[in-house]
């Protein structure tokens, strides 16, 4: 199994697992934080950016 990696508005998304078990998994504010679907990750990393908050 290889985990594939993508960068979106700064954020590292990692792609884990393989079929119906993946997920997709990155840090924001500095705390490990998954989804089921690669649009619900950059959702959750869009909302904590238009909060005010841009990663360096």
């Amino acid at each position: 199994m290889k985990n594939t990696a993508t960068l979106y508005r700064g954020h590292n998304i990692e792609r884990v697992g393989h079929g119906k078990r993946v997920t997709f998994t990155t840090e924001i504010n500095e705390k490990p934080w998954s989804a089921a679907t690669l649009t619900l990750a950059k959702a959750g990393i869009d909302a904590w950016i238009d909060g005010g908050v841009e990663p360096e």
